[in-house]
């Protein structure tokens, strides 16, 4: 259901699924140059979005804006149901575009809306797309699965715009919380633990340790995963690879590019070479 070839920018995609026993450890901590919408059926467990958690329940919904690292951690011993959305601002009408939830200024570590924000139908919303396939069968070329895919969108998107007044503050007051923005203030400088550890007033390995723990991967790793998402969108604006490689922390180039390509499948090219 993945709307997009090759290297080509994602439009939309759409997931539905159900995990009887869910198993934390398949189920992907990334980030992407794309919004998401994840909509919980049923489920229990904790969402996580830069450094800041949220309790994942029935009838709950968290919206990710582009490159906000983030994760789920559901219970083993309970059913996780969800309906996953994940569009570009190209996919949307642009008159959503101006919708709070979506403006530049709205929250980038997910903005988190709990059942009793939510309200009642959502779920019946969000069934409604369960007969994408059939649509699709119906009219293969005639983008009746968009369509279809793009109103119950709008409208969750709409509804959700009405609850934002309402939805809880992230906590940002969290350790790890303020370590994800430190190494988000420092991403393109030249960055050490010694250097990190020092300004948390912290033994590098307690360090480290807490925020593995926290996030599920190191801190090089995260710095690393948030550098190449921000080289991704300096290639998509034509920025030369080469330069792309400097301006994101990178002092050596083959370097840049041995990480551009682990984490994205594909080597470094900038948006008119594609």
């Amino acid at each position: 259901m993945n709307e997009t070839k090759g290297k080509e920018r994602l439009r939309f995609h759409f997931h539905h699924s159900r995990s009887d026993s869910p198993a934390e450890e398949t189920f992907e901590r990334h980030c992407h140059d794309h919004f998401e919408l994840l909509y919980v059926v049923q489920g229990e467990g904790r969402y996580s979005a830069e450094g800041v958690e949220y309790p994942l329940r029935d009838n709950t919904a968290i919206l990710l804006h582009p490159y906000a690292y983030h994760f789920v951690r559901p219970n083993a011993n309970k059913p996780y149901e969800r309906y996953v959305i994940s569009f570009s601002s190209e996919f949307l009408d642009p008159a959503l575009l101006r919708l709070p939830i979506l403006s530049s200024g709205a929250e980038s570590r997910g903005i988190y809306f709990p059942s009793e924000v939510i309200g009642n139908g959502f779920s019946e919303l969000f069934r409604s797309l369960d007969c994408y396939e059939r649509a699709e069968r119906f009219a293969p070329n005639g983008g009746i699965g968009e369509i279809l895919i793009k109103a119950v969108l709008s409208e969750a998107l709409i509804r959700l715009c009405i609850a934002y007044p309402n939805a809880p503050e992230p906590n940002t007051d969290t350790r790890v919380a303020q370590m994800v923005d430190w190494i988000n203030r420092h991403l393109t400088e030249k960055l050490t633990l010694d250097d990190m550890a020092k300004s948390f007033y912290l033994n590098k390995f307690y360090l480290c340790r807490t925020f593995r723990e926290e996030t599920g991967m190191t801190v090089f790793a995260y710095l690393q995963t948030k550098r190449i998402a921000m080289a991704e969108q300096l290639l998509q604006a034509g920025v030369p690879a080469a330069e792309v490689a400097e301006r994101v922390g990178y002092s050596d180039y083959s370097t840049f590019w041995r990480a551009y390509r682990k984490q994205t499948g594909h080597p470094p090219v900038h948006g008119s070479e594609k």
